[in-house]
């Protein structure tokens, strides 16, 4: 959720690091819906919850993937605790947004 979260934040209100990555993929991915796929739904956690083998060929979630990728619904939005010490460590301060720029000018 934290992820979702950035990349839908202007990435320039995001420290460098995190503000460079956010829009790299936001420029390389301008078409595409991100959205939250909740861990009970997410095909790669099958296996590391414990799935057999044997199970896993009969898993429709397996081989269809989750619903939201099945059928057209409407996009959700994350919704995320504009609080979270994960979300907010990466947003510039106040001072980290102010640019200050100070032209000489010479005639002569």
């Amino acid at each position: 959720m934290i992820v979702l979260g950035w990349l839908q934040t202007d990435p320039w209100l995001l420290k460098t690091f995190v503000g460079n990555r956010v829009s790299q993929i936001q420029e390389i991915t301008k078409s595409y819906c991100w959205q939250l796929i909740k861990s009970e739904q997410n095909t790669s956690d099958l296996v590391s919850r414990g799935l057999s083998a044997e199970n896993l060929v009969n898993c429709e979630l397996w081989w269809k993937g989750p619903e939201t990728f099945c059928y057209s619904l409407p996009h959700s939005e994350v919704t995320l605790d504009s609080k979270s010490d994960d979300f907010t460590k990466e947003l510039k301060t106040d001072s980290e947004r102010t640019l200050k720029l100070t032209l000489n000018c010479y005639f002569e």
